[in-house]
């Protein structure tokens, strides 16, 4: 595809220049040699979700841009279930920093988009759509960069889910949506499909 740029009453008018497709997701990696800690972090095209893996730590947030009134996030994947989550804030309060980053990394990675919503201060809602075409390879890199296991063995092996309660641990049947909450104390299970 090519970009046509005139300009009315010049000696050549017109310019034609090819189009080129910015990227969706970037990822940019650091090493601390003082402090032996490598990142990798993966962010969408303008910003919105980052997912930062520092160490074999996982952190991801989806930053709204404005002042939030609280830490409740309503989001869905696709047209899939409408999950509801109670992260953190950030310091500046524009963002939500999710609970259980590991299984919503993977959910995001195998997703086509985002659509997350949270309460403005003072005001009404504000809703971000995130494309998620590309995240897949740059959350990846980020991830093995920083050394975290996005694998189903290390989603499982890694994630607590608020919604399993009480210490339950999650096993992830089949991503993205079936999970098994199993109590550690007994073989009591909770599963099926996210909420």
């Amino acid at each position: 595809m090519f970009r046509i740029f005139c300009v009315v009453g010049a000696l050549l008018p017109c310019i034609i220049l090819p189009l080129v497709a910015q990227a969706k997701w970037t990822t940019t990696n650091s090493e601390d040699a003082l402090l032996d800690a490598r990142e990798g972090r993966a962010k969408s095209r303008y910003g919105v979700m980052h997912v930062v893996c520092k160490n074999g730590h996982l952190d991801a947030y989806i930053r709204f841009g404005e002042v939030l009134d609280s830490s409740f996030m309503t989001y869905r994947f696709d047209k899939g279930p409408v999950y509801r989550e109670s992260g953190n804030l950030s310091t500046d309060h524009t963002a939500i920093f999710i609970e259980a980053p590991y299984l919503f990394v993977v959910m995001a990675t195998q997703s086509g988009t985002l659509m997350a919503r949270s309460r403005q201060y003072l005001g009404g809602y504000i809703t971000r759509t995130i494309n998620l075409t590309g995240s897949a390879s740059a959350i990846q890199q980020a991830a093995e960069y920083g050394g975290c296991d996005l694998s189903s063995t290390g989603v499982a092996a890694k994630e607590f889910v608020s919604g399993c309660g009480n210490g339950t641990r999650l096993s992830v049947l089949s991503l993205p949506h079936n999970w098994v909450c199993q109590s550690p104390q007994a073989n009591n299970l909770r599963g099926g499909q996210s909420e």
